[in-house]
């Protein structure tokens, strides 16, 4: 699968990349919302990792223009803290999780697994 990580922390981008490349993946890294809107279209991208603290503005931003680059992407929101209001704001922009930074490996292996599943052509 083509993976894209969205975060304006370098640091994290690059071990979330990491993980997702262990997994047999690619990763494609952007830490702007311009940036990441033009690795999804160029990319075919199915799964993105979006930060809220994005550059450039809000990360929930970014979503409908992912969505609309790149039909059937699959959204999760990373978050540096947990609340609520946020998580309900980016379940309404259609994300499939939200999660707190930095992004455990065990939950990233766990979503990338979901989504392959829910990706399989022999579903």
């Amino acid at each position: 699968m083509n993976i894209l990580v969205a975060d304006g922390d370098s640091d994290h981008a690059g071990k979330l990349a990491e993980c997702v490349q262990k997994m047999g993946h690619y990763a494609f890294v952007a830490d702007t919302i311009e940036a990441a809107c033009d690795i999804a279209k160029q990319t075919r991208t199915d799964l993105a990792f979006v930060s809220w603290e994005l550059p450039g503005g809000p990360g929930f931003s970014v979503l409908g223009s992912l969505q609309a680059a790149t039909p059937g992407i699959l959204c999760v929101a990373l978050a540096g803290q947990n609340e609520r209001e946020r998580e309900l704001l980016a379940r309404k922009h259609g994300v499939i999780a939200y999660i707190c930074k930095p992004a455990e490996e065990k939950i990233i292996r766990a979503i990338i697994g979901c989504v392959q599943r829910r990706k399989s052509p022999t579903r």
